[in-house]
């Protein structure tokens, strides 16, 4: 049973209640508007040198799976979640995903462990959309190959989940409790963040797709790579990254 709401509207319920979840900490504007263009009198206002958490999410929906004709019901015997993990041969993203987690320990698939909009509607109100959310860190997933189809599967109720096609229950952090308890981990948010992000970003396509991947042109302009930075997370990787810091943004 697929879900009641939009991706879209999951993201956007998912990423306010993060920012909003901790007294006292905010979210870094989000790229690209780190970078205000017509400040007055002329010229860019960056806004950066900050100490921060960044994490960088992908969203899924979660299909409802129940009855005997679910595909993973003999696995399960009641109601649950699956999302599916686009095979290497319509998209290289996963595997793209897996390598950035080598360089950033924080990139994550979530997605809700509910369906209806009446559950998210109040979910949303009570502010516990990412509590009833799994939390999937891409560096704990195998890689896939060629045509194989693969599902991350899980409950409403349980803190992990399993990897379909061959059944591997994962060991992990998978709730937002764990995740909620890094945000102090900080580092600096800065002109070389951005620019080392930007060259990771780039290298990464480079090793997946080889003599096809057409490499953007060198830049020096700290607003093009902070630009270039965010046209390369949302369009190749599908990430939406978010950096917690102390007071906000």
């Amino acid at each position: 049973m697929t879900p009641e709401f939009s991706e879209f509207s999951y993201g956007l319920a998912f990423t306010h209640e993060y920012i909003n979840r901790h007294p006292g900490l905010g979210a870094a504007p989000e790229l690209p508007s780190l970078v205000k263009e017509g400040t007055e009198g002329g010229g860019w206002d960056l806004k950066l040198g900050y100490q921060g958490h960044p994490k960088f999410f992908q969203f899924k929906l979660s299909e409802f799976m129940r009855g005997s004709r679910a595909l993973h019901w003999g696995q399960y015997g009641t109601p649950h979640y699956r999302f599916r993990v686009t095979p290497q041969n319509q998209s290289d993203q996963h595997n793209l995903l897996k390598d950035l987690a080598e360089d950033y320990e924080d990139v994550i698939y979530a997605a809700p462990r509910f369906h209806k909009q009446g559950q998210f509607d109040e979910l949303f109100l009570q502010k516990r959309v990412t509590d009833n959310s799994i939390w999937v860190p891409v560096r704990d997933l195998p890689r896939i190959h060629h045509d194989e189809r693969h599902y991350l599967t899980f409950t409403s109720e349980e803190r992990v989940a399993q990897w379909q096609s061959e059944p591997i229950r994962l060991e992990g952090k998978f709730s937002a409790e764990d995740h909620y308890a890094t945000v102090n981990e900080r580092r600096t948010i800065d002109e070389e963040f951005f620019r080392e992000l930007r060259q990771n970003l780039i290298r990464r396509l480079r090793e997946s797709r080889g003599p096809v991947f057409q490499e953007p042109d060198q830049v020096d302009e700290i607003e093009t790579v902070l630009n270039e930075t965010h046209r390369l997370l949302t369009t190749q990787f599908g990430l939406q990254m978010v950096v917690l810091v102390e007071g906000g943004g």
